[in-house]
């Protein structure tokens, strides 16, 4: 079973084929509810030709989104081009995870599905950082609760921010800084922004394992720009760059032996 998956964040649209074991390819679309259902047909079968895959190759695609427009986009694209609605991880998704917060079905699916994701790939209690457009923390303790979550700017959020609001300072890359303390410019913001959030990331760790937790956690992250943070980060972290696209999966197959339960009776 081969399953077609698509990721929406507030940047790119991460779509990818995942069997039941391993992710297969991993491919990018800008993310932009200003196109049309066509456009995004025709990213998809581009991506999918780029890799010899037809969509007649998958059993569906399964939708994780934090952008309700572009849900609706990308989930007319592939009826158009398979003729089949896709599964869509919305707030009715039951998970085995206790969501102790205000309002759970406002919680971003995103850090549901990494929740999920990580939760059966690794011990708890558990960090989740999801570091992008935002950089999220999940925590999930020992008996499988949620108490809580942050939503922070990303870091390229905060670098763009800090270039558009301050005139001399320069557009920079995202690339390790070559120390601590910058000698010009360009390595003063890069450093700034990138052992900014390393640090930051290290004190959050450290607050919720004695504030909130009171134990040592098991601390996983994902996201395009923390390959970079990691390294700075004195903590031992575990990188799963695939970790939204396994519990786009975990779900999908959880509401399938459901089904297929509900069908015997």
């Amino acid at each position: 079973m081969m399953l077609f998956t698509i990721d929406i964040g507030n940047t790119n649209v991460v779509v990818g084929a995942v069997d039941e074991k391993h992710v297969l390819f991993r491919e990018r679309i800008l993310t932009d509810a200003t196109q049309t259902v066509q456009w995004y047909a025709d990213q998809m079968l581009k991506k999918l030709a780029d890799h010899g895959l037809r969509p007649y190759a998958f059993e569906n695609a399964v939708i994780g989104s934090v952008v309700p427009a572009v849900t609706e986009l990308t989930s007319k694209a592939w009826e158009r081009i398979r003729h089949q609605k896709p599964f869509i991880i919305d707030k009715d998704i039951k998970t085995d995870l206790n969501l102790q917060i205000d309002n759970p079905a406002a919680m971003g699916r995103d850090i549901l599905i990494g929740a999920v994701a990580a939760a059966g790939m690794y011990p708890l209690p558990q960090i989740i950082f999801d570091v992008g457009t935002a950089t999220t923390v999940c925590v999930i303790d020992k008996d499988r609760n949620i108490p809580g979550y942050m939503i922070i700017p990303g870091p390229y959020t905060s670098l763009n921010a800090l270039t558009a609001k301050a005139a001399q300072l320069p557009e920079i890359t995202f690339d390790e800084p070559p120390r601590m303390l910058g000698k010009n410019t360009v390595e003063c913001m890069r450093s700034g922004i990138m052992y900014g959030h390393a640090c930051m990331m290290e004190e959050i760790i450290h607050r919720i394992e004695t504030e909130i937790l009171h134990e040592k956690a098991t601390v996983v992250a994902t996201g395009g720009p923390v390959v970079d943070v990691i390294p700075l980060i004195h903590h031992e972290i575990f990188l799963e760059r695939d970790l939204l696209l396994v519990g786009m999966v975990q779900l999908y197959l959880q509401e399938k032996n459901l089904d297929t339960a509900k069908n015997a009776n």
